[in-house]
Parts: structure tokens; C-alpha cells; sequence
């Protein structure tokens, strides 16, 4: 049964998001399971959701533990003296160890010397777990720090300035002289009984660390992602999502009549593809992108870029690529506005004119472009129009998607 209201559509379809600026948003563990059983494990984009729903739940403990309580333990870190016994000849350079060079030299060598030098070492099993901790917690942000996914406002402003932290502390700090090691269970161990408030707060990060990117247990990875849930921040950019997720919903349905086929998701990332690709044996495959330039420029591009030097893009919210089993493609391409006001639907709809035109080599099939919003369409799609308009709640059950699958549909009849 569809959702009375889109927003409840989408909390019930929570697609993951790894958008630019994104929000916090607790979810409830069924909704984060059917999730991952639609994504699968094996997604791309997998461990980028993962690690960013750890911070999202855990941030604020990364960020204690990275500006308060390594610095603190950094200025009195633990250690241990050894004494270094050296054996030299000719000559020697330190603290000389006169029993042991006299013991040496009776039997007739003169020139042996030993010496012993006292060494402060720091490699304690529980340093060594801080440590190595940091380096796993410091590569971890900075390579999403590297994908733009950490910026220095919102909610993702604390996990900058804890990778700050970790850079200097490992660069100038005692813990530079710690070694970096694979933890293993003595190292828990020995920060268990640790005295250091550090040592705790680091076992606390450390296991909520383990239980989001070192397990694949469905159930244990759900519960992360439920309680470090991400969704876009802004209200136009979650209508989106939702008309997203039910076009990807209403073409699985209408390809499932056909018979068999595959689907492949990624996540809503910067550097994505497709977010959604159907596949059939036959070789069609229907290929759905979102917020992306993936047509050629055409005339409207052409003319900013040579008129007034403008390096922008025009790209449609959705474009939609079915190919059949002989290779020919066409193009349809998708206009969004949430609004209660027609007049802005109006211009939605003129956007979606604009596109019709500047993607017109393209766009081979009915409808060339069409114009989601969240108002009612009292007019029902007419087959003479290039540019149509639905609701949001129409959408799914709309001719609309079976217009544009209909080469893959001829194909298979």
C-alpha cells in the first residue's frame, strides 16, 4: 500500500544518503533491514554509509576522545625504562659498564669496551592500542574528508576538527614514539585495567568502531544505520529522494511482469553513477541517474558557456536510460518541484519544456520529459504532449513508466 504522504513514503524506503550537506535521523532498525536487503552487502558505496553513520551516532565520543582525552594522556603517556647493553670496539661512545669491560678485557682484549644506556620506550600493550587506534580513526576521516563528505559546519564540523586533533597528536606529540600495531587481544586487555581515563574512552570508540565496519551481520549493521541514519537537510531535496524511490520502485514492478532480471544500487554519493541499473538476460538494461549532466550539452549549455563563460551544467533532477537487448538507447528526463503553489509547478513544467528541447537528439521516446511535483494533476498524461506532468502520487502506477520501458517490453514479447 502506498504511503499517505511522501515523507512517510521515504522513511519507510530509507535509501542511505551520502549527500554534501546532510542531517541526523534516528530510524527504526525494520526500515534500516529492508534497506540493506535491497542495497546488499556488496554495494560500492557500502563502507562510506557505514563509516559515516558511526560518526553520526558516535561523533561526539570520537570528538572527546580526540580533543580532550588523548592530548591529556599524551602529556603524561606511560612508560617503562629499559637498559641497553652495548659491546664496542676501540673505542665507545657512553655510560661505560666498568664490571663488564673489566670482565671483557682480562682475557687480553683491551680494546672491547661495553657500556649500558638507560632508553625510555613507550610501546606499552595499552599505548600501543591508542595508537594504532588513532591511526585506524585518522585514516578513516581523512579518506572522507578526501570524498567531501566532511565539511567544517553542520553536523560533520566535530569529526573535522577531531581529524585535526589526531594529526597533531600523532605528529608532534609522545605518541609519534608509540608503534603502530594490528590490535590484538593483550592490547584490549592491558587498556581494560589502564588507568588513564583515556584508556575507556578509547575502548568505547574502539568497539562501536568494530561493531560498524568490521562486522557483516545484517542485524548488527542495520542497528548502526538505524541509529546514524542520514537524510538530506533540506525539505526539496528529501521530496526528491522520495520521487527517486518510487520511479526505481515503479519500474521494478512493471520489469518483474517480464520475468526475470537483476538490479544493481549504489548510494546517492558525489562521485556516483547510475544510482540504480536493472538488467535483463536478454542484454537491456535500464539505467536510472539522479542530479546528474548526463546527456551532451545542447543549446542552452552551448550558448552560456560561449555567450557568457559560464562552466555550469543544466541537468534534470532524474534521467532515466532504457537500452534494448540491439544497443538503441532513449532518454526520458525528469523535472521535481515541491510546492504548494501552482504558479511554481508552472515553472517546473516550462523547466521541463526547456529540457525537451535542449536533450531533443536524445530523447526518442513518450514522454521526452515530465515534471513530478507534490500538487495534484487533475490532467492525465496526454500522448500528444512531448512534456507531461504527474503527481508524486501517481507516479508509480502511471502509463508513464510503461511508455518508457517499452522497448525492453517489445524486445521480451
Amino acid at each position: 500500500m502506498m504511503a499517505e504522504t511522501w515523507q512517510a513514503y521515504l522513511e519507510q524506503h530509507f535509501p542511505g544518503f551520502l549527500l554534501p550537506h546532510t542531517e541526523r535521523h534516528r530510524l527504526t532498525r525494520a526500515a534500516a533491514e529492508a534497506f540493506l536487503d535491497r542495497l546488499g552487502l556488496g554495494a560500492p558505496h557500502l563502507p562510506d554509509l557505514r563509516a559515516m553513520s558511526l560518526l553520526a551516532a558516535h561523533d561526539a565520543e570520537l570528538h572527546r576522545l580526540a580533543t580532550y582525552w588523548l592530548p591529556d594522556l599524551a602529556r603524561f603517556l606511560p612508560s617503562r625504562m629499559d637498559v641497553e647493553r652495548r659491546t664496542w670496539r676501540g673505542g665507545f661512545h657512553g655510560r661505560l659498564d666498568i664490571p663488564a669491560t673489566m670482565q671483557l678485557q682480562s682475557g687480553g682484549d683491551c680494546s672491547t669496551f661495553v657500556t649500558r644506556a638507560r632508553q625510555r620506550r613507550y610501546d606499552l600493550p595499552e599505548n600501543v592500542f591508542v595508537r594504532s587506534l588513532v591511526g585506524r580513526s585518522q585514516r578513516l576521516l581523512s579518506s572522507l574528508e578526501e570524498k567531501r563528505l566532511l565539511h567544517g559546519n553542520g553536523w560533520t564540523a566535530q569529526a573535522v576538527e577531531s581529524l585535526a586533533s589526531l594529526r597533531l597528536l600523532t605528529a608532534s606529540t609522545l605518541l609519534r614514539e608509540v608503534p603502530e600495531q594490528n590490535i590484538e587481544s593483550y592490547h584490549v586487555l592491558a587498556s581494560q585495567t589502564a588507568r588513564h581515563g583515556a584508556y575507556r574512552a578509547a575502548l568505547d570508540w574502539y568497539q562501536a568502531l568494530s561493531e560498524a565496519l568490521d562486522q557483516d551481520n545484517t542485524e548488527r549493521l542495520a542497528d548502526v544505520l538505524s541509529r546514524g541514519a542520514l537524510r538530506p537537510g533540506e525539505e526539496p531535496k528529501r521530496f526528491e529522494i522520495a520521487v527517486l524511490l518510487t520511479l526505481l520502485a515503479g519500474i521494478e514492478q512493471r520489469l518483474a511482469r517480464l520475468g526475470e532480471y537483476e538490479v544493481r544500487r549504489d548510494l546517492i554519493v558525489g562521485d556516483r553513477k547510475q544510482v540504480a541499473t536493472f538488467l535483463r538476460p536478454s542484454g537491456a538494461e535500464v539505467a536510472i541517474y539522479y542530479d546528474q549532466a548526463v546527456l551532451p550539452a545542447g543549446p542552452r549549455d552551448r550558448g552560456t558557456r560561449h555567450y557568457l563563460d559560464s562552466a555550469g551544467r543544466s541537468r534534470p533532477d532524474i534521467t532515466v536510460r532504457v537500452q534494448s537487448a540491439d544497443g538503441r538507447e532513449a532518454f526520458t528526463v525528469f523535472e521535481i518541484k515541491l510546492s504548494d503553489s501552482v504558479s511554481y509547478a508552472a515553472s517546473g513544467y516550462a523547466e521541463a519544456i526547456v529540457y525537451r528541447h535542449e536533450y531533443d537528439p536524445y530523447l526518442t521516446s513518450w514522454p521526452k520529459a515530465v515534471l513530478v511535483t507534490s500538487l495534484p494533476t487533475p490532467g492525465e498524461p496526454r500522448r500528444e504532449d512531448d512534456v507531461v506532468a504527474v503527481s508524486w502520487k501517481q507516479l508509480g502506477d502511471s502509463e508513464i513508466i510503461g511508455a518508457m520501458l517499452a522497448p525492453i517490453e517489445d524486445r521480451a514479447e
